[in-house]
Order: structure tokens, then C-alpha cells, then sequence
């Protein structure tokens, strides 16, 4: 700022950018960010840090066009590069209820990175939300492969089982997450034993 003839780099705004975030100057750091895209339109690590920011600042739909135009930028064989993005892409439409665009984003991490449970686990609770059974009975089967000590996820097959009209499947489900189930969570999977017992 002293002298004129000293010419920030982009490299100085993205440091710049860090320190203030760590600061708590959010306002600052997106500022910084914007400066280096100002000088190089496609840094795509200006573009995340700006998606983080702006999720963090409790503005996501400022993150958005951020989020779109970083994954429109990232060659489709860098894989490893594009999950993160599309994970918090999905995390920035949940934010403002966009269900169907935050479904394709977290989809999208799936198929890079099949067995991340977050991933799998925000996906189960998107499609619980548009009572997708199907969906759900899909996910919950293979989080079970992922975590098979874990009662939630055969007692999620068996609520979605169920209502999809296929009490003899659910009730195999619920008695599976009986065993597992913790002694404070019990009383949930007996309830739906006997619901499902009665309809049988």
C-alpha cells in the first residue's frame, strides 16, 4: 500500500486471505480472494476458499456460482480434485433447500469416492427427505457393509422396508438391528418389531 511501484501477486492476496480468515475476518479474506481472481480468473483454490468462506459467513447461496464454475473448470480426470468440490457444493444448495442439485453433487462424490460414510450418510438423509425408500434401503445396505456394528443402518432398511409394504424383509432388518442396538436405543427397534409383527 506504501509504494506504488510494488505490485501485489496473487500468491501474496491468497496468503493474505488465510491470515485474515484465521483472524475472523471473513469479509477480509473473501475480499483477498476476489483480488487474486481479479488477476487469475480460473485459480481454482480462490474459488474454494471462497465457497468455505461464504458457507462459513452463513451466506451459501453467495458460495454457489463459486462452487459451479470451480467444478466447470476441473478436467473431469482429476478426480481426487473434484470430490472435494462437488462435497461442498452439496453442502452449500442443503444450505438454501436446494434437495435436488445437493443430491446430484453428493452422488457425484459417491461415484469418485464410493465408500465415504459422511457422504453416504448426507445422501440417506436427502432421500429420506423426498421419502425415496428405494434410495434409502440402497444406502442403508451399503452402509451396513461399511459399518456393521452400527444398529442405525439396518433399522433405516427396515423404515423404509416397511414403507414400502415389505413387512417379512423389514422385520429380518429390524430383528438385525436389535442385536446391535445399544441398550438406550432399544425400545425403538422392539416398538417397530411389534408394529411389524401385527401387520404380518
Amino acid at each position: 500500500d506504501a509504494d506504488p511501484r510494488f505490485l501485489p501477486t496473487p500468491g501474496m492476496y491468497s496468503y493474505l486471505g488465510v491470515a485474515l480468515a484465521r483472524t475472523g475476518d471473513l469479509d477480509g479474506a473473501i475480499d483477498a480472494n476476489l483480488a487474486v481472481l481479479q488477476r487469475q480468473p480460473t485459480n481454482i483454490g480462490a474459488m474454494r476458499n471462497l465457497m468455505l468462506l461464504y458457507r462459513d459467513k452463513g451466506e451459501p447461496a453467495e458460495g454457489i456460482p463459486w462452487a459451479e464454475q470451480a467444478i466447470s473448470l476441473t478436467p473431469a480426470d482429476r478426480p481426487d480434485e473434484l470430490a472435494p468440490l462437488y462435497e461442498l457444493a452439496g453442502q452449500l444448495y442443503q444450505a438454501v433447500g436446494l434437495v435436488e442439485p445437493a443430491i446430484n453433487a453428493l452422488e457425484q462424490v459417491r461415484a469418485i469416492v464410493p465408500t465415504d460414510i459422511n457422504t453416504l450418510r448426507n445422501l440417506s438423509n436427502l432421500y429420506n427427505a423426498q421419502e425415496n425408500d428405494a434410495k434409502v434401503l440402497e444406502l442403508a445396505q451399503a452402509l451396513m457393509q461399511l459399518e456393521p456394528g452400527n444398529f442405525e443402518h439396518p433399522l433405516s432398511a427396515a423404515l423404509a422396508l416397511r414403507r414400502l409394504g415389505e413387512e417379512a424383509s423389514a422385520l429380518d432388518y429390524a430383528n438385525q438391528a436389535l442385536t446391535l442396538a445399544p441398550e438406550a436405543e432399544r425400545q425403538e427397534v422392539v416398538e417397530l418389531i411389534e408394529a411389524l409383527n401385527g401387520a404380518s
